[in-house]
């Protein structure tokens, strides 16, 4: 697994959650990444707080073109509460970042579900202030929870027995226990009821995974990346690998509208949403994937165009079929071009769809036309020479004439030839 948003492990201290971004086990790449794996920064803090895209993480995007999932994975800091993202603005931002670029978001804590816990994810409270689905109008948490990623409670070192009156519980029944409303009207316990509502609006689709301390000992606790999974407690592994395999059939690509997530889309979406977090602005859902489907359709009908102009060989055989047919070859090999870079199946693919078959029909009669008038005029030019050459009185000299004067209409000809091909 590829990480492309280097975050921080979850810690004792009580700063807030951090997220951090991977692609799911499924995605693919179009080019094969050689080496060991490494962590690739996404998203960073420059020194001026204006938050920036890593050009090694876009880079590599860029070549992907296969659908991926995102995962998110969102865990409290180690620094302590002077450090930036201790800052609950800039916590709210990138933890809204995460909820909107990821398909899977697991929040990761130590222990159960309590109060504290609630109090450390009660910025969720906060994101419908720095996210909106359209431009215009309110956003409820209802209408973000269309876009939301699935949410994983993953829940480490759990110790508690999970059991009601009824007998066992699942995890998952633990977190929609958690998350019920408690009936009382104290002030803090109106504060916490907010936060379990703004959740389940969030996050419609939710899950809990509880893990076990995968070791007893306190010192191999330390050195834990030196131990052999084998190692580790059996009930670890075991929930280790259900999370893992809900991972890997869980995780699908976003998609808004008709356009599905793609590295060159992840780069494109990240972007506009930096844009807007770095003017003050809130990040607009619809209209910031429209603005990258809008952008890719463009520059892919662009690169269409170029290529049909290199691929379109006028043929020696002057024949409208030869002429055809070269048309034909050329824009097979532009429509290629243009589907393989456009973005989406929407609006925006049809509309430059479009106006790419009646551009390239229109640089196919420019063409025809600028042969037309170039073969008219050398026959012209030829009549006129065989006229100065059989006449009476004919000579070098007069032929000569004849050629010096012919010689403007074969300069204009040529432009007209170049600009049907241009």
């Amino acid at each position: 697994m590829r990480r492309f948003f280097r975050g921080r492990d979850a810690s004792s201290d009580s700063s807030p959650p951090t997220p951090s971004f991977s692609p799911s086990p499924s995605s693919r790449s179009s080019a094969p990444v050689t080496g060991p794996p490494r962590p690739i920064r996404l998203v960073y803090c420059d020194d001026n707080g204006k938050f920036r895209m890593d050009q090694e993480a876009v880079s590599m995007l860029q070549l992907v073109k296969e659908p991926i999932g995102i995962v998110a994975v969102c865990g409290r800091a180690r620094q302590g509460k002077s450090f930036i993202l201790n800052q609950e603005t800039y916590s709210t931002q990138i933890f809204s970042l995460a909820v909107l670029l990821s398909s899977m978001f697991i929040y990761n804590q130590m222990g159960g579900i309590d109060e504290g816990s609630l109090d450390r994810i009660s910025l969720v409270t906060q994101m419908t202030k720095h996210i909106r689905v359209k431009a215009s109008g309110g956003t409820t948490a209802s209408e973000i929870g269309q876009f939301s990623p699935i949410f994983v409670w993953l829940l480490r070192d759990f110790y508690l027995d999970l059991s009601e009156d009824s007998g066992r519980i699942t995890p998952r029944d633990y977190l929609e226990l958690a998350l019920k409303p408690v009936d009382d009207r104290k002030r803090d316990v109106v504060a916490k009821n907010e936060i379990r509502a703004s959740i389940r609006a969030l996050f419609p689709d939710r899950e809990c995974f509880t893990l076990v301390r995968p070791l007893n000992n306190e010192h191999d606790l330390q050195r834990l990346d030196e131990i052999q999974l084998d190692k580790l407690r059996p009930e670890f592994r075991s929930g280790l690998d259900a999370l893992t395999r809900f991972v890997f059939e869980r995780t699908r690509p976003k998609q808004v509208g008709a356009t599905m997530m793609t590295g060159p889309v992840l780069v494109g979406i990240t972007q506009s949403y930096l844009d807007a977090l770095n003017k003050g602005a809130v990040p607009t859902i619809s209209s910031s994937w429209q603005s990258v489907e809008e952008d890719g359709c463009r520059t892919a009908y662009d690169y269409a165009l170029e290529v049909y102009k290199s691929a379109f060989h006028r043929p020696k055989d002057p024949e409208e079929a030869a002429f055809r047919e070269a048309h034909e070859k050329a824009v097979q090999k532009s429509l290629a071009a243009f589907n393989d870079g456009a973005v989406g199946v929407g609006s925006a693919r049809k509309k430059y769809e479009a106006e790419l078959h009646k551009k390239l029909k229109k640089e196919f009669e420019n063409a025809m036309e600028a042969e037309l008038q170039c073969s008219n005029s050398i026959q012209s030019m030829e009549r006129k020479l065989r006229i100065a050459c059989h006449a009476s009185d004919a000579n070098i000299d007069n032929v000569l004439k004849v050629l010096d004067g012919l010689l403007p209409t074969m300069k204009q000809q040529v432009t007209v030839q170049q600009n049907g091909r241009n």
